[in-house]
Order: structure tokens, then C-alpha cells, then sequence
């Protein structure tokens, strides 16, 4: 039956060949797909001419009855030989590989038979015959070329062939679809590995003769050193164990009074107090604060030349003291870091009047952030959102999803369209400066401005009235000639700008002289002294302003769309943040100066505008997409000085490139070019004072100095937006000078000066009423700039009501608290859909990836990946991570908890999960303390109690022969590890011993100590701070990426470029100089010695005493002084002190205190 029908497939009447008759002969005989494939290939009838089309037939047999490839086959095909064709075959040898090696296709079944340079790679059935299995076998041609394959999967592919192959991929697939499904195939495959399996809930072993286990912890410790034959090694002694627990807890040496009180009492109810008493610390905060830190590539900069400062870090680092201190739930902590601005309850401190929530998205914007010109040069925002990724994959789930930027993932289960999909869910959001106070911050404060402004209004009203009153010839002449006076330095002042604006490529303003209200009394004046007519004079002036208005209002018409109007509030899609523009400022409102002899700084035209109270007060407004203007250009009525700035941010690049200044005092205009061409650019306009800038100081700000900085006054005022599609500037269309030319003309210049009067009171008429224009509000400030009314202090009497509300303002304004703002995330617009970069070249973006979220947060929930695109934000990726059901973000944290208080962790890669990954030393211990943390609410405080209050912590670190044999890295803990202090404890217990440290919680960096200021560190704005640190703890030294703190650089704390699961602990010849010979180390010993003099100790033994108990916790043993005496001896021989004159040697005991740091009993703990 079967060579019938392959005749008539092939067209050919030739009879079954003889050599396979007898075969045939046999009734009870049944053919696979192998059998058939073997005698083909054998006979070399394949793919000859003609007979090609046997091939077909061969490959459809199961379809004519001839073949057996069942679905049991199938499934063996999909789970054992597809996952490792795409892991190990497919990156050169498929349709999807960049360079195709060999001529050889492995993602189809005909590509596998068919072969490449070298003839068919696989003959189904003939296992000896198939160069496939040759190859993995590393046989003639050893594939894959860098790693033989396990004995298993060999054999899965020798099972394979010998069934006859069986294949379903009856296509080749196009580009898109193998990796689709190459994908799928890899994705099952890889999530089979240990940490992407649910949490278990082991059972806690029951240990025969057990007498030493008190803890669940124990008793796993101990079943495991029990199987390899080992034993825990003895519990250290009490005052030991004290100054571990203080350590591990706090990062300082303990207390004497503890040391002794535990060691009277060393008992089990003891200890559990103890270790409470450090769990309550404040400082407790501090020490955990700088462990995460180090995950989170904390920073207070930005890293590259010029190291621009990251705004708001130091807040951060508060936020995580009081978080670990008050032991906020991990998945809260999880969910503020991920999307603190999209909680429905955002977090609350009514003491601090913060919003905790808003202040961990602080997590996003650390490590290194490029600042050049996104418009020009490409990959900033790429390297930006691609150093987010791999942070936020290896702080919460202990992956390496960076991996994927150019390829899927090489051994773990994220593919490189994920990445991508993840990429879109953090671009959609605009990364910016959040405000974080709460409304009711300042709010004392503010009433009591608004009371004082309110009070002293009425009497401003009364004194310029007054003002106005005086106004005649002589007064107007004496001005007008002292404004010339002005106007001729204004000239020089100007040509400078004028220059100064060329060398920026910026245009410089024209002013006309018909702006400035003293040109008609110019103009009337000089008829005078000409003997001209001033009636005619006024004439022709009235008709040009008349002639001059009516133009510029038609141009302005003509050419102007007015979008906006500030004053009628916030339009929408616009987004506004900062306690400066809580309220739209009414036309006519004013500013009271704050220093000098000033009394008002301006009246304000109104709208936004964050200096109507105070510049202390912060703001900052952003516009909609720009690609969402129909016009070419936008232009901004604004003011604003000290450091504000306008901004275009393009592509969240907000180190931002176009960014200017803003130096206008009085209202004036500002355009910006849409380009609304760049609609892949998401970019947006912001006005921002320097505290809501996320790039001040900016990295060309030569002009900032630390006072500039450290200041917190910046100002701005929007008052109105047009659109036009011509470069042009709106016109001042002269609407205040009608009032002017009213009623008849002047004969004289007296009446000229009537004309002034009347015109001048019109407009203060209108500002007493509410009432005032623009340019009534424009002519006041004219007013008050020309000396037409009084405007300084020294004109008021002693103890006038004007003075006393002034300094009564002026004080209150004092008191303001500076807003806190931090780097953060907002989500404004809808999201959208990011481009695969191929092979993760950022020069050739691919098509748009549908954002969302990695298989492995959602494969474990049916149906969670269904979510509405709209959906797939911030707040839904962390409420994955923050799930209990999530195998990876419990775990990943109680191993960090494990790795801080033991050195390593019980997977000791803790940034690393993964399949490069170390494996679990105690898988079920893991997943037990993992269970019981979610249970008992994701608490990090009772993790660590229960792992302080077992006996595995308490052991000694005594080693025994055997342990060293069968475990030499300790991963099963027969003892607890010798550790040597972190930089920051090392450093705060040189300070400590002094006497020097001080114990303040939060507040502003110190900068470190270095030799010498350079140019290049001032340039950048890295400061020297002092040597001591002004006695704060490390934790409250400015992390500067380029210019590290020296000291705790030199004793590995990380480099803050990168997460930091697990530090480097190096030993080297710079570290002990800088014990022996650096200039902290000597300062704090001189300290030292001062302190110890100042004491009444009766003989240097009992001195030793007293520094053995606060340099090691501990009591000095009688053969430790005979040694110490020595030591001092030689000293005092060496420095010629007396005898009597020994406890008051400064040299003496500085030597001996600096003896005493370069101990390895001081900077290590056991």
C-alpha cells in the first residue's frame, strides 16, 4: 500500500524496490516516520531531481497511515528538544539570527533535515547517522562550541531521533513569529527554575536530641550541618555577642552600661531584651537606611563631567530612616518606590508634613543621567530608562532584566520585548521634581503674610495718594532729568547685553521711546526750550501714540492667537506643583521686599506667579505635549529672576539641554518653538523656580555660588499664552497712555503737568478700586521705579505704621520653611508604547512594543497579563511586585535581611536569582522566613528578631578542622563569620570613641573632607566640607558619583553608578596608611586624648580601662595593660615626659589612641 501510493505521488509505476520486500512480506510490520527516512537516505533518493517530492511525502506520512508521530511525541518534542534548539541553536543557526553559520536553519523542520554546508543534520530514527547528534555530543564539529550540553538533554535528543524526530514546525517562520514562538517554548522552560516557583510552606524540621535549636531558624541550620556531618560551634560570650548585636543593629559601639548589664544577666529573657532595646533605636534607621542605599545606587549626584546634583536625595535618605525606624511594611515601601504619586492613600507624616508616598519615587532618579543635547546626540534617555530597569529588577526581584536590552535574556525568562514593554510603562511617565510638603506646612506662616500685606495696603493706598498730590513741573523736570541720567548708563548696560546676546545667538529687545511715560514730557519740554508750540507739540504726539496703538493692536490681531489667560487659572492638561502656586494671583497684588530699603518690590499683573507672598516659596507649571500645538510657535508673558528657568524637556531627558534663565523683573515676553514635527519626543514646556528644577545648579551655571545655591529665593509669573506661526514678539500696544492725551491740549507745561496728575491718579484710583488693567498696574510700577511715589524706608518716620508692618513682614517671611522637593514621577499623559531597539542599538529603533509587564510577574496569576493597555502603569507593575503571590520579592528581601546581619546570604548572589545565580544553601529555610514575612505583614524588624534571637546568630566564631574540610565558605554556618566594619561604621567609630559624634537624625548633606579645593570641584560645585563631617554620621556625607568621599570610598563603599547587593570588602595598602597616617584618623586621636585628659582616672591602667571599654566594649585584660604600659613607657622615654606629667601628655596619649584605631579589634567585629 505504501509504494502504491508513492507511485502515484511521484508519477512513476517502478515496483517496491527487492531489498525491502521481504520487509514488506511481514503482515505483523508497521512503519514510523524513522523507518521510512532511514531507507531513503540510505537508497540516496532524497532530494534528487524528480524525487524530491518524496521528501513531502515522508514528512506527510502520518496522514496516508504510514506514520506514528502522536501526540505524546509532540509533547516530548515541545518540553525537551524546542526549549534547547532555541537556548543554545538558535542565535546562529535560525531565521531570526543576525548572521546565519553554516547554511544550517534549526527553526523549522525542514531546515533540521535539510541541513547545511556539512549535509542533512538529522536522519529521524538513525541516531549514529544524525551529524545533530554528533555535534552535541562534541564530536567532529562540537556544538553548542562554548559548553558541552548535560548528559540528560544528550540523551533527550538520542530518544528524539530514535522515534523518527518527530517535528511539528511544519514552516519555517517568518522573523516575527520564530521568535514568538521560540520565546514561548524558552519562557516554560526557564520558569521551571527554583525561584520562580511559588513559595512553599516548609515544615520545620523535628530534630532528634535537639537541645540547642530556640528558633525555627535553628532547627534548619542544623538539620544541614547535621547531613554533612558537622555541629554549630559554641554561643560567643556575652559582651561578644553585645557589640555584635549593637553593630549589626546600629552601626555604633554599644553602650558600657548594656555591656555590663547583659553580662551579669547573659540569660535567654535577657537577650530578648536586649535585642528589643536596639530594634527601638533611632539609629536603627540610619544603619538599615545605608544598606538599602546601597541596592539603590543611592547618590546625590549625577555623575559625568559634570556631576550635576540629583534634587532632593537627601530626603530620600530621611524618608528611609524614618521608614526603617517606624518598620513600614516592605510591599508600602515597594509600592511608594514603584508609584508613591498614583496610591489612592498616599502615605501621611503629620509631624513632618510630608508626603512619605511622593518621596520614595526618589528611587527612580539616582546612578549616572548623561546631560547633553538630546536633539543631538541619541541613547541619554536609553541608558536613563535602562539603568531604571536593571535597578528596579535587581533591588525587588533579584534579576538582571539590563540583560535583555539587546537580546532576550540569555538564561533567565525576560525577553528583549519585555524590556521593552517595561520601558514603555516608565517612559509614559514625565520624570520631574515633586513638591512633597503638605498643604498645611507653612500655613501659620502664610496667613501671618497675608494678615501683615493686608494691614499694610490701606496705608501704602494714603501715602502714595499723597504722593500724587505733589506733582508739578519742577517735580517732573528733576525726574525726567535724573530718568535720563539712568537711561544713558541703561545704554552702556544694554551694549554689553547686546554682545552678551550675540554670544548666546540671541536677539536683544528693541524698545521704543514711546514705552517710556517721560517722552511726552521730553518731547513738551524740549518745544519749550525751542520755543515751539507744546499745544502742537501734544497734538502730533496724541495723533502718533494714537496712530502707533492702532497698529500694533492690529498686528498683534492679525498675527496672535491668545490661548491663555493665567488669570483665569490653570487651563487644562497642564500640570502645576509647589506651594507657590496654590493660588491664581489677582491683578494689582504686590510684593513686599524682603532686605534693603525698599518698601514694595512690584505690583503684579496677576495669574501664576510663586513670589506673591514669598521666593521662598517653590513652583513649577508644565504645558500639555507640544505635538499637540497646531501652531509654530508659543509665547509666554512672564517675569521671574533668581534662578528660575524655562525649560523644553525632551524625552524625559530632564537634565535638560534647552534650558535658560529667567532675568525679566518686569512682565515681558518669551516664545518657544513647538516642534511639534517631534511627536516621538513627548516633549513639554516647564517653567520652574530653582528648588523645582531638577537640573540646578545646572551644569553651566559658572555664575552659581554656594550662597546661590544654599538660597532657596527663586521667583517666576505667567500671566498670558498666544500662538503664532511667525517668529514674532507681541507688541505693548500702549493702553495706558490714552488717559494722557485726554480733554484739551496743553498750552504749558504746567498744564502738561495737570495732564500727568490726573493720569497718574486715574491709574492709582483704579488699583485702590481692584480695578487696575494691565496697563494701569504697568504705570504704577513706573510710578514706584521713577520716585514718583514713596517707596523706601528711610522716607518713613521712626516707628511708622509702614515701617513696623514691613519688618513685621519681613521677619514672618523668615520663618517660612523651605518647600521640599524631590526628583519623581508623575502620570500626565496617557501612556504609550516604547520602540524595540534593534539588537539594542538605539540608532535603529524598531516598531513600538505594547507596554507592559515580564511573564514572570504575571505567569502566576491566570489572566493578570489581560490587563487594559491603559491599565499597564506604575501603580498596577507594583501592585505585581507587591503581591504576596510573587515568588521573587519576598524572598529576595529576607535573603538581603539574612546577607546584612550574616555577611552572606543564604543565596549569596543577592542581586542575582537568576540561573547565574548561586542556588539556595537552605532552600526551605529561605522560603520559610520568606512565608512568614508576608504573614507577618511584610515586616522587616520582626525578620530580624527572629534571626537575632537564634542560636545560629549567637554562635561563635570558633572554626572547627572538619567544618573547614566539608564547608570552607561557611554557606551552612558552623560559625558566625568574622566581619570587618563597614566604611560608614568604621568611620562613625573613630568620631564615636572621640567623643566627637554627634547623634542628630536627618537633615541637609555635609560635603566630605577633602585636601584642597580644586577649580574642576568648585566648577561642579563639589564643595570641602570639614574633616570631622561637623561630627554627623556617614550617613549624612554627600555621595558624589565623580568625587566620592575619599575615606569611606577607600573602605569599599560602593560605587554608587550601580546597585549593590553585596559589597566588596578589600584589604589593601592604602587603607592601613590611611589608619596610620590620614588626616581624620590623627584628628580623632588627638580628640581622643583630649577627651581622656579632661577625665580623673588616678594611673594610666585605669585609663587603658576606660578606653578597652569604649574602643572594644570590653574589659582589658592584666597581661593586655603590662603590654600597653610598656608601649606608654617607651613613649613617655621618647617624648621626655615626667613621671608625675604622664595623664596630662597630649603626645603620649594621641600615640596610644592612634594605636588603638589600627588595632584589628577596632575595625572588626566577632
Amino acid at each position: 500500500m505504501f509504494f502504491a501510493r508513492l507511485n502515484w505521488w511521484n508519477g512513476t509505476t517502478c515496483p517496491p524496490p527487492i531489498d525491502v520486500m521481504p520487509v514488506l512480506a511481514k503482515s505483523d510490520m508497521t512503519f514510523t516516520t524513522g523507518d521510512v527516512w532511514i531507507f531513503l537516505h540510505r537508497r540516496n533518493r532524497i532530494l534528487n531531481g524528480k524525487e524530491n517530492r518524496l521528501y513531502t511525502l515522508v514528512v506527510t506520512l502520518s496522514l496516508l497511515g504510514a506514520g506514528d508521530t502522536n501526540t505524546d511525541q509532540i509533547d516530548f518534542f515541545e518540553k525537551k528538544i524546542r526549549p534547547v534548539l532555541v537556548t543554545h541553536c538558535y542565535e546562529c543557526h535560525s531565521s531570526d539570527a543576525a548572521e546565519l553559520q553554516g547554511g544550517l536553519l534549526l527553526d523549522s523542520r525542514d531546515g533540521l533535515r535539510r541541513g547545511g554546508e556539512n549535509g542533512p543534520a538529522l536522519v529521524p530514527g538513525d541516531v549514529e547517522g544524525s551529524l545533530l547528534i554528533d555535534a552535541i555530543r562534541h564530536g567532529s564539529l562540537p556544538m553548542p562550541p562554548d559548553e558541552k550540553l548535560p548528559e540528560r538533554t544528550i540523551a533527550d535528543f538520542v530518544e528524539w531521533v530514535r522515534m523518527g524526530a518527530p517535528d511539528p514546525r511544519e514552516e519555517g517562520p517568518n522573523r516575527e513569529m520564530a521568535g514568538a514562538k521560540s520565546w514561548d517554548a524558552v519562557l516554560d522552560t526557564r520558569l521551571q527554575w527554583w525561584s520562580y516557583q511559588a513559595v512553599s510552606d516548609p515544615k520545620v524540621p523535628d530534630l532528634k536530641d535537639d537541645a540547642w535549636s530556640t528558633q525555627p531558624v535553628d532547627r534548619f541550620i542544623l538539620r544541614k550541618l547535621r547531613s554533612q556531618g558537622l555541629g554549630p560551634a559554641p554561643e560567643a560570650d556575652p559582651v561578644t555577642l553585645v557589640r555584635r548585636l549593637s553593630f549589626q543593629v546600629t552601626g555604633l559601639s554599644p553602650e558600657w552600661s548594656l555591656v555590663e548589664e547583659y553580662r551579669s544577666d547573659p540569660s535567654s529573657a535577657a537577650w530578648e531584651r536586649l535585642v528589643d532595646h536596639f530594634l527601638a533605636s533611632p539609629h536603627l534607621g540610619e544603619r538599615w537606611a545605608r544598606h538599602w542605599m546601597d541596592v539603590v545606587r543611592y547618590s546625590d549626584t549625577y555623575g559625568y563631567e559634570a556631576d550635576v546634583w540629583a534634587k532632593g536625595t537627601w530626603h530620600y535618605r530621611d524618608y528611609l530612616i524614618r521608614a526603617f525606624n517606624a518598620d513600614l511594611p516592605f510591599d508600602q515601601l515597594v509600592r511608594e518606590h514603584l508609584a508613591g504619586d498614583l496610591l489612592s492613600r498616599p502615605r501621611i507624616d503629620p509631624v513632618e508634613k510630608i508626603n512619605e508616598s511622593l518621596v520614595g519615587l526618589m528611587f527612580y532618579h539616582m546612578g549616572e543621567r548623561r546631560h547633553d543635547d538630546t536633539l543631538v546626540f541619541n541613547g541619554i534617555h536609553q541608558d536613563m530608562v535602562d539603568d531604571q530597569i536593571n535597578t528596579f529588577s535587581k533591588t525587588f526581584l533579584g534579576l538582571t532584566m539590563a540583560c535583555s536590552r539587546c537580546h532576550d535574556h540569555k538564561h533567565d525568562p525576560v525577553s528583549q520585548k519585555e524590556y521593552y514593554g517595561l520601558a514603555g510603562v516608565f517612559m509614559s511617565s514625565r520624570w520631574l521634581t515633586n513638591t512633597v510638603d503638605l498643604p498645611e506646612r507653612n500655613v501659620r506662616e502664610i496667613a501671618d503674610l497675608k494678615a501683615v500685606k493686608r494691614d499694610l495696603a490701606p496705608h501704602l493706598v494714603e501715602l502714595w495718594k499723597n504722593d500724587l498730590t505733589r506733582i508739578d513741573t519742577a517735580l517732573l523736570a528733576r525726574l525726567a532729568e535724573k530718568a535720563a541720567l539712568a537711561k544713558e548708563q541703561a545704554k552702556r548696560k544694554k551694549a554689553e547685553e547686546e554682545k552678551a546676546a550675540r554670544k548666546k545667538g540671541k536677539k536683544a529687545l528693541e524698545r521704543s521711546p514711546l514705552e517710556d511715560p517721560f517722552y511726552p514730557w521730553s518731547r513738551a519740554a524740549a518745544a519749550v526750550r525751542n520755543g515751539e508750540s507744546v499745544r502742537a507739540t501734544w497734538t502730533k504726539l496724541a495723533e502718533r501714540y494714537g496712530a502707533e496703538a492702532k497698529e500694533r493692536q492690529a498686528e498683534n490681531s492679525e498675527k496672535l492667537e491668545v490661548l491663555w489667560d493665567f488669570r483665569d487659572g490653570v487651563p487644562d492638561q497642564w500640570s502645576v506643583d509647589g506651594t507657590g502656586l496654590e493660588e491664581i494671583v489677582r491683578p494689582g497684588d504686590f510684593t513686599v521686599c524682603l532686605e534693603g530699603d525698599n518698601i514694595v518690590g512690584l505690583l503684579l499683573p496677576g495669574g501664576l506667579y510663586t513670589n506673591a507672598l514669598s521666593p521662598r516659596l517653590n513652583g513649577a507649571i508644565r504645558s500639555p505635549l507640544l505635538s499637540g500645538f497646531n501652531t509654530k510657535y508659543l509665547s509666554f508673558e512672564h517675569a521671574g529672576g533668581d534662578f528660575a528657568a524655562h525649560r523644553t524637556v525632551f524625552k524625559n531627558e530632564f537634565i535638560a539641554w534647552h534650558q535658560e534663565d529667567l532675568e525679566t523683573v518686569e512682565p515681558g515676553w518669551v516664545s518657544f518653538l513647538t516642534r511639534k514635527e517631534l511627536h516621538d519626543h513627548r516633549h513639554y514646556i516647564e517653567f520652574a523656580t530653582k528648588s523645582s528644577n531638577p537640573h540646578f545648579p545646572m551644569f553651566s551655571c559658572e555664575d552659581c555660588t554656594r550662597e546661590d545655591i544654599d538660597d532657596p529665593r527663586s521667583w517666576f509669573g505667567l500671566t498670558r499664552l498666544v500662538a503664532h506661526d511667525e517668529e514674532f514678539t507681541p507688541h505693548d500696544e500702549l493702553g495706558r497712555f490714552p488717559g494722557l492725551f485726554a480733554g484739551p491740549p496743553p498750552e504749558t507745561l504746567d498744564a502738561v503737568a495737570r495732564h500727568y496728575a490726573r493720569w497718574l491718579q486715574a491709574a492709582l484710583r483704579a488699583w485702590v478700586d481692584r480695578e487696575a488693567a494691565d496697563d494701569e498696574i504697568r504705570l504704577i510700577n513706573w510710578m514706584l521705579s521713577s520716585g514718583l511715589l514713596t517707596n523706601r524706608l528711610e522716607n518713613t518716620t521712626e516707628g511708622s505704621t509702614i515701617r513696623e508692618l514691613v519688618l513685621r513682614y519681613r521677619d514672618a517671611e523668615t520663618r517660612l520653611a523651605t518647600p521640599r522637593t524631590v526628583n519623581g514621577m508623575i502620570d500626565h499623559e496617557a501612556g504609550y508604547d516604547y520602540p524595540l531597539d534593534v539588537r539594542g542599538n538605539y540608532n535603529d529603533p524598531g516598531d513600538p512594543v505594547p507596554r507592559g509587564f515580564p511573564q514572570l510577574l504575571v505567569s502566576w496569576e491566570p489572566g493578570s497579563d489581560k490587563l487594559p493597555n491603559k491599565e499597564k502603569n506604575r501603580l498596577a507593575l507594583a501592585g505585581r511586585v507587591a503581591n504576596p503571590r510573587n515568588p521573587l520579592t519576598a524572598r529576595v528581601m529576607v535573603n538581603r535581611i539574612w546577607h546584612w546581619l550574616f555577611d552572606t546570604g543564604l543565596v549569596a548572589t543577592p542581586n542575582d536569582f537568576g540561573h547565574l545565580g548561586d542556588p539556595p544553601s537552605h532552600p526551605e529555610l529561605l522560603d520559610y522566613l520568606a512565608l512568614r514575612f508576608v504573614e507577618d505583614g511584610w515586616s522587616v524588624k520582626k525578620i530580624i528578631r527572629s534571626i537575632l534571637l537564634s542560636r545560629t546568630w549567637r554562635q561563635s566564631g570558633k572554626v572547627s578542622a572538619l567544618a573547614v574540610d566539608v564547608d570552607p565558605r561557611n554557606r551552612l554556618l558552623s560559625r558566625y563569620p568574622l566581619r570587618r566594619l563597614e566604611a560608614e561604621a568604621l568611620r562613625d567609630s573613630l568620631l564615636s570613641v572621640a567623643g566627637q559624634l554627634d547623634p542628630r537624625l536627618f537633615g541637609s548633606f555635609v560635603f566630605p573632607y577633602h585636601e584642597k579645593e580644586s577649580p574642576r570641584t568648585i566648577e561642579k560645585h563639589l564643595y570641602r566640607g570639614p574633616l570631622d563631617g561637623e561630627g554627623r554620621r556617614a550617613i549624612y556625607t554627600r555621595v558624589s558619583i565623580m568625587e566620592p568621599p575619599p575615606f569611606l570610598a577607600l573602605f569599599n563603599q560602593p560605587d554608587p553608578k550601580i546597585p549593590t547587593g553585596r559589597r566588596d570588602v578589600t584589604s589593601s595598602i592604602p587603607q592601613s596608611l590611611a589608619l596610620l597616617n590620614g588626616p581624620l584618623t590623627r584628628e580623632m586621636a588627638e580628640r581622643w586624648a583630649e577627651r581622656l585628659i579632661a577625665g580623673e582616672d588616678v594611673d594610666p591602667g585605669a585609663r587603658l580601662r576606660r578606653m578597652f571599654r569604649s574602643a572594644y566594649a570590653r574589659d582589658v585584660k592584666q597581661e593586655e595593660i603590662d603590654r600597653w604600659l610598656a608601649l606608654i613607657a617607651r613613649l613617655q622615654k621618647s617624648h621626655q615626659v615626667a613621671d608625675e606629667a604622664i595623664l596630662e601628655s597630649r603626645k603620649v596619649w594621641k600615640a596610644v589612641c592612634h594605636a588603638v584605631y589600627n588595632t584589628k579589634e577596632f575595625i572588626y567585629v566577632r
